[in-house]
């Protein structure tokens, strides 16, 4: 329901403006449907549930895409309060990021249900708040650095550089890693 009036917001933003500006949105919220998809599998795929190989494949995919869900919190730098549009594209942006944040805590929480199942409560809270940690990252990764989550295979060196690189940045790391820690007790509640 929220990805079909973020659709309806979009196409009137497009109809009034005749500007496709803003149409990366659903790209993103593609890419943030991913890691939900993916976590399906765990509760679903009886090949997935059978086969050790397969469940570390995905839940690999599923933690680099995991970003994608909560990245799109930062298209919100694209909004101009001088536009004239400024009003429909804020709801437009605050939709799609909400939809976005959904679909990612739904599929956290598909992945703390599988590995609460299998695994003591104190290990899958310990793996979900490094998998937050990671996304965190991922996100900065994302925005900042510009990466796609396929660059992992299409540039290997080039982020690997840049991921050395970013562990430079004291006063980034720390301001990141308290945001995370806090945000993790707060979904750990």
């Amino acid at each position: 329901m929220l990805t079909a009036l973020g659709t309806v917001l979009l196409a009137l933003r497009v109809y009034l403006t005749q500007s496709i500006d803003f149409t990366f949105l659903l790209w993103n919220l593609f890419l943030a449907l991913i890691p939900l998809f993916l976590s399906k599998q765990f509760l679903f795929n009886l090949q997935v549930g059978k086969s050790k190989t397969l469940r570390v494949i995905i839940l690999l995919l599923w933690v680099l895409f995991l970003p994608n869900s909560p990245y799109i919190i930062t298209d919100f730098v694209h909004l101009d309060s001088a536009r004239p549009t400024f009003w429909l594209d804020l709801l437009l942006f605050f939709v799609f990021s909400l939809n976005g944040l959904i679909l990612g805590v739904l599929s956290m929480m598909d992945v703390f249900s599988y590995l609460r199942k299998r695994n003591h409560p104190v290990l899958a809270n310990a793996i979900l708040l490094f998998v937050s940690l990671l996304s965190g990252y991922g996100v900065f990764l994302g925005r900042f650095l510009r990466f796609n989550s396929w660059d992992i295979i299409t540039k290997p060196l080039v982020l690997a550089q840049s991921l050395f690189n970013s562990l430079f940045l004291v006063d980034l790391i720390c301001g990141f890693l308290v945001s995370e820690v806090l945000s993790g007790f707060h979904f750990g509640h």
